[in-house]
């Protein structure tokens, strides 16, 4: 699948740099101490509990694309369950998941159709499961001192905020002006015409409703020129003893289509995570619904 959408190519370079960004810095020095305090703690894992989380695009104010869900999950047991729900040009889809061990199934309850899968057969879950699984050690004094050098004087756009809940956040905010030049400079760097998305998987799609749907699902096509980034804020959201439950971002760009119309993509997105003991998931009824097995299929 290719689709010259040139603005979610920019959310990819978006999150490219905000990986570097995010990972590099935090009102003042103390922001950014606070910031790296919170990277240095080695156990963030959660045993037990819920993740919500959305992402949304929107083009001079017209929402583009936007997902949101949540789910919870008893990772001890490595069972989970949760609903997703995608908005795009029109496109409405809503998807229950649920997983056990090696075993998961992605229901689509309007339709009475489910699709049952393992490990084996969706490499890139099992790959994304083995990742998720790999205990975090914190921040080393050599991946400190890397990350110091990355950040130099940006960690004095660092500020310590007071939440709502009373706990003290860490925000990073750019404004138009405070855009580092070589942001800009890599951002008009793409050139549109190789601006393309290919789906690769050894997965046979057509062979599934539901795969076949959302291989062509078509997102509106935003090819901007001379794209500037004027905004940028990450803050992460911090309990009572500066642990991490929560991340945002907000990122705006500017550029003009090939009729020379001005337009502002803002990309937004949040996740946030709350543990709670004795998760119960349950297993879901799937009576009267039409099974497709997930199978792999060889590649000719």
């Amino acid at each position: 699948m290719k689709k010259k959408v040139m603005i979610l190519v920019a959310m990819l370079t978006a999150f490219s740099l905000l990986a570097v960004l995010a990972f590099a810095g935090t009102q003042q020095e103390n922001g950014y101490t606070l910031f790296k305090e919170v990277l240095k703690a080695e156990d963030t894992s959660i045993e037990s509990g819920s993740v919500q989380g959305f992402l949304k695009v929107t083009d001079n104010g017209e929402t583009l694309f936007s997902l949101k869900g949540q789910f919870e999950g008893n990772f001890e047991e490595e069972q989970a369950s949760g609903q997703f729900t995608m908005v795009a040009d029109g496109f409405e889809k809503t998807l229950d998941f649920y997983g056990a061990n090696n075993l998961f199934y992605i229901i689509d309850a309007l339709n009475e159709t489910a699709y049952v899968g393992t490990d084996e057969t969706m490499p890139e879950r099992h790959n994304m499961k083995r990742d998720m699984n790999e205990e975090f050690k914190g921040l080393d004094d050599k991946s400190e001192a890397i990350l110091d050098l990355l950040i130099g004087d940006m960690k004095h756009e660092f500020e310590i905020v007071e939440d709502t809940d009373g706990t003290l956040d860490v925000q990073f905010e750019l404004t138009e002006e405070e855009i580092p030049a070589l942001i800009n400079l890599l951002l008009s760097l793409d050139d549109p015409e190789d601006m393309s998305f290919e789906a690769e998987n050894s997965l046979e799609y057509s062979e599934y409703p539901l795969f076949n749907e959302l291989e062509n699902l078509e997102v509106k096509d935003v090819t901007l020129e001379d794209i500037q980034m004027t905004y940028l804020n990450i803050t992460l959201d911090l309990d009572a003893d500066k642990t991490m439950e929560g991340i945002s971002v907000q990122v705006k760009f500017q550029g003009k289509d090939e009729f020379n119309v001005n337009h502002e993509v803002v990309l937004e997105g949040q996740v946030s995570n709350t543990e709670s003991e004795n998760v119960e998931i349950q297993v879901p009824d799937l009576t009267g619904y039409t099974i497709y097995e997930v199978n792999e299929q060889e590649q000719e």
